[in-house]
């Protein structure tokens, strides 16, 4: 159950662990979630590098397994969005899915032509940012009910 006070869930016990209970305003599904989520795919689509870098926590984490590359922080983070948009030379369409280990998770495809998929990416958020953009190879999206390239 989450806690409703306005300020930081205490901790509550768990198989003999203690973990934080969610604020109630970022519960998955919650209107701050979703929000962040339309915020994310509104700026990602539009190839807009500084939009998507705001959502971002300072701490930031974009690994793409299996690939042994990733990237750490927001400048970082940065770099990495900015190479990918880059003169506007691809752009993307993000399609929803199911959770991926209860986090937000997104189909990226390529726009226009033959449209077919880039990546799975998954979100973490924290605080009202995403703390982590995880991009999976798109070989992962057949499992999230996903196609590997969308109609022309």
């Amino acid at each position: 159950m989450a806690c409703s006070s306005p300020g930081p869930c205490k901790p509550a016990r768990e198989g003999g662990r203690e973990r934080e209970l969610p604020h109630p305003g970022r519960l998955p599904g919650s209107p701050a979630e979703q929000a962040l989520a339309a915020r994310f795919v509104s700026a990602y689509q539009a190839g807009d590098a500084e939009g998507l870098i705001s959502l971002l926590t300072t701490d930031v984490l974009v690994p793409m397994p299996p690939v042994p590359l990733q990237y750490q922080g927001r400048e970082a983070a940065a770099s990495f969005f900015a190479a990918i948009f880059a003169g506007g030379r691809w752009a993307y369409e993000l399609v929803p899915t199911m959770r991926a280990n209860g986090q937000l998770a997104f189909g990226a495809y390529l726009h226009g032509g033959a449209r077919p998929a880039v990546s799975l990416l998954v979100l973490e958020l924290s605080g009202g940012q995403v703390s982590a953009v995880t991009g999976f190879e798109s070989s992962w999206l057949p499992r999230f009910r996903l196609p590997l390239a969308l109609p022309a």
